[in-house]
């Protein structure tokens, strides 16, 4: 008895084998069920949606499961893939958020200033508004009279903060972005 391989024959792990196969195979089928019901469906690539609700119920889901051998695995393995799916979301925020920057740079090129919102790009700059993957919304835009401008999601916490960048609250990282809280900010100027 020992851990299959890729073709799914099993190969002795010697005299030491630290759990039997069936409570592997049980990891596996638990880390299955919840990636199905939680993960796979939080994220829609057509729809250019996220949805941070799903991610909280497996997480409260997570937490409610007894520990035991059948489910260690899956209470190690899915933490990090919520922090991966997360992180993609905030990565895709940003790449909205250049999007739009650039065809304001290329606005304010042309007409000497930025709009007074993100319409007027559409669609000599942009064919389309980028919508925020959190809500379906636009992605927000705050014009400055100095000429700049935030442009921001309303981030994992589904909270428009008005453009205001979540810090971390533990000791540790005190000061820190935190991808949970606040809003995923894009701006034409250095943070404060």
């Amino acid at each position: 008895m020992g851990y299959p391989d890729a073709e799914g024959q099993g190969h002795s792990a010697g005299s030491f084998q630290p759990m039997p196969s069936g409570w592997f195979y049980q990891n596996m089928l638990t880390i299955s069920e919840m990636y199905q019901q939680f993960c796979v469906p939080s994220v829609d690539a057509r729809a250019h949606r996220v949805f941070p609700d799903l991610i909280d119920k497996e997480e409260t889901a997570l937490t409610q499961m007894r520990t035991g051998p059948y489910t260690i695995f899956a209470k190690l393995l899915l933490p990090a893939v919520q922090k991966a799916i997360i992180r993609s979301s905030r990565n895709q925020v940003t790449i909205d958020c250049v999007r739009v920057a650039c065809a304001l740079e290329r606005y304010r090129l042309g007409k000497g200033n930025v709009p007074a919102s993100l319409n007027p790009l559409v669609p000599a700059f942009l064919d389309h508004v980028p919508t925020d993957i959190i809500d379906g919304q636009p992605i927000r835009y705050h014009p400055e009279s100095n000429g700049n401008y935030v442009l921001y999601s309303i981030g994992w916490n589904r909270v428009d903060d008005g453009g205001e960048r979540g810090l971390s609250q533990k000791a540790e990282t005190k000061n820190r972005p935190d991808e949970t809280r606040g809003d995923w900010i894009w701006t034409n100027f250095p943070p404060k």
